[in-house]
């Protein structure tokens, strides 16, 4: 029992949380001193903003809040993958929704717009509000 409790505490250390890993990349992208304009890039309320990414909240973003933030920070394909991880989703190669922003980031698509268009245009919804 105590080995597999410092098992778990060591996995579980090595393993960023989505907080951490959030900031980092804010940080690298030069979002890091001014937030507001990654949530207002992707249309994402401050309130929501904050919450998720305080390291004091254990509040866990929904996966298309992640996704927002993925295309927002315009990760690599490696880094997105690891954004998802730490909130507890991957992409799912059953679903179409998935596949086409995983398409979007391989080819470095980052406008909203245009990610919204490939979304509708295959009968899924919008992630950010087409205007």
């Amino acid at each position: 029992k105590d080995k597999l409790l410092s098992w778990i505490k060591q996995q579980m250390d090595e393993n960023k949380s989505f907080q951490k890993l959030l900031l980092e990349f804010m940080k690298k992208q030069g979002y890091e001193e001014q937030p507001s304009k990654l949530y207002n890039k992707i249309d994402l309320d401050r309130r929501v903003f904050s919450r998720i990414a305080s390291i004091a909240s254990e509040q866990q973003p929904d996966k298309k809040t992640v996704f927002k933030l993925i295309i927002g920070l315009e990760l690599e394909l490696g880094d997105a993958e690891d954004l998802l991880g730490a909130a507890g989703f991957d992409f799912n190669c059953h679903k179409r929704f998935d596949m086409i922003l995983k398409y979007c980031i391989e080819h470095h698509i980052y406008q909203t717009v245009t990610v919204d268009e490939y979304l509708v245009e295959f009968d899924e919804k919008a992630l950010f509000s087409i205007k």
